[in-house]
């Protein structure tokens, strides 16, 4: 009698034990988010060992690299938004002609407030740039 017991406990193991290996079966498409994953958790544990380096030149360095890369994703993050927008509520049931005129018009609000920001933060408008009392001086 105590085998017939056994016997069935193993069966009822071994089905688990089956379940188990069909669900967890690994695809491409899981080894390849796992690699990602450590990969960045490797950039980052470098990024932080590259902003707490005692060099000052490379902290410096490193918070530049780290602006500018945040900076153009935020650009392209915010672009991708207000053309998705645009183009998906504004212009929704519009021709195609209307969309590239949308386009072109983004194109040229775009090139217009960057020149602008660029006349501004070169100084360009001030008598003497970057001097004392300049709302452009660096501190």
């Amino acid at each position: 009698e105590v085998k017939k017991k056994d016997h069935k406990t193993r069966s009822v193991y071994s089905g688990i034990a089956t379940d188990l290996q069909e669900e967890h079966s690994m695809s491409h498409g899981d080894l390849t988010i796992s690699l990602m994953l450590f990969g960045f958790i490797i950039i980052v544990m470098g990024l932080f060992w590259l902003v707490n380096d005692p060099d000052e030149d490379m902290r410096y360095y490193t918070w530049s690299v780290i602006s500018s890369t945040i900076s153009i994703f935020v650009g392209v993050l915010m672009f991708v938004s207000v053309n998705a927008v645009v183009h998906e509520v504004v212009l929704e049931d519009s021709g195609h002609w209307t969309h590239v005129l949308a386009d072109m018009s983004q194109m040229v609000f775009y090139l217009i407030v960057m020149q602008i920001l660029v006349l501004r933060c070169s100084g360009v408008l001030e008598d003497e740039p970057f001097t004392e009392g300049s709302d452009l001086t660096i501190r």
